[in-house]
């Protein structure tokens, strides 16, 4: 048997098990968005003439949460994703988080062993409060995972929780097995000003073998609120010796991002962002633009049709624009 049909049928098995055999002493939840989308134009004239177009699942997660005592706690996640466009594969799941919480080893903090969060864009993420519309910048161009297998411990100094911390140290290989004998270290520290204000510096640093090491420097500055939650973020990540002629590779970015209250149950939100893959080299770089509404018609059910362009710094490259009516829904 194909590994890809026995993981099938192992999350079968759970989606049907786990509901009964545990819902009584831990907690089920999810959740699905996905769009209809539509590609209105694309710079590669090939891609452009198949008119793309279609239904799509983004992200459904499937949770499994349980407290073993007041000291521990475990979290089980799957993710499933449709695949991309022209490819007839099925929506396979996969681990996004399977780990064992240490609750208050020290105050106010827990350990964490497994497959969990990494700190990067965890503050940032939660104030855009769209992923369901798209991902944030240092998610979109792929700079850090959103989960590692390793070690992390996170907490506050002082119960007020003005100064934040996440510290992690993980293989560096997201969701994937381990590669070579280097490993990441991430850290954030999160300011929170009554409860609405947002300061987060961050940094990472993964060994390399023969001096191919990375290191990623960040900051977010924020504002979370009723009617309005917004924020900017900047990144610059370097490679050493990652170009076929062993010259470092610098790639930054900036975001900016806010969503405002409209009705009772309307929002609408814009995010611009800039970004450059190679700051040694001209006219490489690109914008990003999406804007949207929010309409929340019950509880845990969003629906939200919005537009995304992307434009080229180089000559003669048409940008990507495409048309979305992106539907969320928890449980």
């Amino acid at each position: 048997m194909k590994l890809q049909s026995i993981v099938v049928l192992c999350a079968a098995f759970l989606l049907t098990g786990i509901s009964s055999a545990f819902a009584q002493e831990g907690k089920i939840s999810g959740y699905i968005f996905g769009d209809y989308f539509y590609e209105f134009s694309h710079p590669d004239a090939t891609t452009e003439a198949l008119k793309r177009n279609g239904f799509q699942f983004r992200r459904a997660y499937f949770t499994y949460d349980r407290d073993l005592s007041e000291n521990f706690a475990v979290r089980f996640r799957l993710e499933m994703n449709s695949p991309d466009f022209g490819k007839s594969d099925l929506m396979t799941p996969y681990i996004k988080h399977a780990y064992l919480s240490w609750k208050n080893l020290i105050p106010e903090s827990n350990l964490y062993f497994g497959v969990s969060p990494t700190p990067t864009w965890n503050v940032s993420e939660e104030v855009w409060g769209y992923r369901a519309v798209e991902k944030t910048i240092m998610d979109l161009r792929k700079v850090a995972s959103s989960s590692d297998l390793g070690m992390a411990l996170q907490g506050k100094f002082g119960k007020a929780g003005v100064l934040n911390y996440h510290l992690m140290i993980a293989n560096g290989a997201g969701t994937k097995g381990e590669t070579d004998k280097n490993k990441r270290v991430y850290l954030n520290v999160p300011v929170k000003i009554a409860k609405a204000y947002f300061i987060v510096p961050y940094a990472d640093y993964e060994g390399g073998n023969d001096g191919k090491d990375k290191n990623l420097l960040a900051v977010f500055a924020g504002v979370q609120k009723l009617n309005f939650h917004g924020g900017v973020e900047v990144f610059q990540k370097t490679s050493n010796k990652a170009l076929a002629n062993n010259a470092d590779r610098t790639e930054s970015g900036f975001s900016v991002f806010g969503a405002v209250k409209a009705a009772a149950k309307v929002k609408l939100f814009a995010r611009f962002d800039v970004y450059d893959p190679d700051t040694d080299v001209d006219n490489d770089g690109n914008n990003f633009i999406v804007a949207g509404l929010d309409f929340a018609p019950e509880k845990n059910v969003n629906l939200m049709p919005n537009i995304k362009i992307e434009s080229y710094q180089a000559e003669g490259k048409d940008s990507n624009v495409v048309g979305e009516l992106t539907v969320f829904f928890k449980f």
